[in-house]
């Protein structure tokens, strides 16, 4: 998995497969759409997660416009194989209120990111035809 190739090795791996009846372009290209923001669970995590950030800006009378919640658009591509396979990563100190993520502008500045007492994070997603 292309996964592999940015994270050779890891503290923590989680791992999901679901099997659908469906034309692999066809699943592939609804999970690389999908919008997080429109689900109104993860919407609802999302604010509870920010949530402190907020009153900490109120509190401290930061009058900064109000930052884009957190989503998928926060990842950087890393890699993308056609309808088959993409990873996407993120890195920083994701357990600050704010996040604590750092700029990546591309697969490199990712692999080379290692900056101490911070985290990589990469999310991979396949599709294959079943047999």
């Amino acid at each position: 998995m292309l996964i592999d190739k940015y994270v050779p090795s890891f503290h923590f791996r989680e791992r999901h497969t679901l099997e659908i009846s469906a034309q692999a372009s066809d699943v592939f290209r609804a999970a690389i759409n999908y919008k997080p923001d429109n689900d109104p669970i993860i919407r609802a995590a999302i604010v509870i997660r920010e949530f402190p950030n907020k009153i900490i800006d109120r509190i401290e009378g930061n009058s900064l416009p109000a930052k884009r919640p957190f989503s998928l658009r926060n990842f950087t591509l890393l890699e993308h194989l056609e309808d088959r396979e993409v990873v996407f990563g993120l890195a920083g100190r994701f357990w600050q209120t704010d996040y604590g993520q750092a700029s990546l502008q591309d697969s490199e500045d990712f692999v080379r990111f290692n900056a101490r007492g911070a985290a990589r994070l990469a999310l991979n997603f396949s599709c294959r035809k079943s047999r």
